[in-house]
């Protein structure tokens, strides 16, 4: 077709009875040179405001680095490390002075309390408290891989001295092992599918819908509140986020999670979104593990969150970690208040 109208106009020109209105040539110019810097500029903005965003995410992800100095740190295997002999499990502190080593038991799959980047590094907010308490108590860490199952029987034996990896307090949880006080509230949200958003605006909504499909961790005070709340729907136990995030279109509606993980694993899963419904925000207290029998240890942990809690320190992990701070890429999604909530965007 293009040679064709080539051709034609070849010959009109050769007859000499082309003639060209240049003020209208001009103005098509000038109408199609706007059209192509709008479509490229379109898609530079697409490519670099949209399809990039989440990579870049993912990445600020894997490079935000501990606050805390970590003069001496150790991950250790469970089954290399020995139960405390039952007389030195009483006084704790003690043990652990002579030791040189706190051994801190983290439940893996905690984002963005406790994980592992791929260069190896275990990191998170938690990671950051934990090394500055043993940093203030003048010994090495030693951080162990645990099952959320069997803290209460580590912490009791002495093979762990904390637990962490954004437990929320339960009784259930209390009966099995001395929670410390709360170094912060967690919001309870829903993981959903990003385009399902909209469906779960609304506690009430949720409430109403017949035969939802919702996906909880092993916790059994929040998964009998769950059956309690919503009696319509199908709650499916789960033992890690992965099995919600990784599933097929149609086995899960929703996951019942804290906004402040969820908002963390959406960046290594995009294609999901936090909703905190409303009306209320419900807020759950996030704490660590100690062992029950081991009163000294509680105490100077409990005065250090207390402590800094009252001071700054909280508050800036908080930043650096839940509102993305320590991230280096300024455009991502790993701001709760900002792209949860919707607060602080004016």
């Amino acid at each position: 077709m293009h040679t064709v109208v080539l051709a034609l106009l070849t010959a009109v020109a050769v007859t000499g009875k082309l003639k060209l209105i240049w003020p209208k040539v001009i103005r098509h110019l000038f109408i199609s040179v706007l059209l192509l810097l709008g479509l490229f500029g379109g898609l530079r903005l697409f490519f670099e405001d949209v399809v990039p965003q989440e990579y870049r995410a993912y990445h600020a992800l894997n490079e935000i680095d501990l606050l805390s100095e970590r003069p001496d740190i150790k991950l250790l295997q469970l089954g290399n490390v020995e139960p405390l002999p039952y007389s030195d499990r009483h006084d704790r502190i003690k043990a652990i002075e002579a030791r040189g080593r706190l051994r801190v038991g983290y439940v893996s799959d905690s984002l963005p309390f406790a994980y592992e980047r791929q260069d190896g590094d275990l990191v998170g907010l938690e990671v950051d408290i934990i090394q500055m308490i043993a940093n203030d108590m003048s010994v090495g860490l030693d951080l162990i891989e645990v099952k959320r199952n069997s803290l209460g029987k580590l912490l009791s034996d002495g093979r762990i001295d904390i637990a962490i990896g954004g437990l929320f307090a339960t009784p259930g949880r209390a009966l099995k092992f001395k929670l410390s006080e709360p170094y912060m509230d967690a919001s309870l949200s829903l993981v959903v599918r990003d385009h399902r958003r909209r469906e779960f605006s609304d506690w009430e909504q949720v409430r109403g819908m017949k035969d939802i499909k919702l996906a909880l961790l092993n916790i059994p005070f929040y998964v009998k509140r769950a059956r309690a709340s919503l009696p319509d729907a199908q709650v499916k136990v789960i033992e890690s986020p992965r099995v919600f995030l990784g599933s097929q279109t149609g086995e899960y509606d929703a996951m019942l999670y804290s906004a402040e993980a969820g908002s963390a694993w959406t960046l290594l899963y995009p294609g999901f979104s936090v909703v905190v419904p409303n009306p209320n925000v419900i807020s759950v207290p996030i704490v660590f593990g100690l062992p029950a029998d081991a009163a000294t240890l509680a105490n100077y942990v409990n005065a250090w969150i207390s402590l800094n809690k009252s001071g700054s320190l909280v508050d800036r992990l908080y930043n650096y970690w839940i509102l993305g701070k320590g991230a280096q890429e300024k455009k991502s999604r790993w701001s709760v208040l900002h792209n949860v909530f919707g607060w602080g965007q004016n």
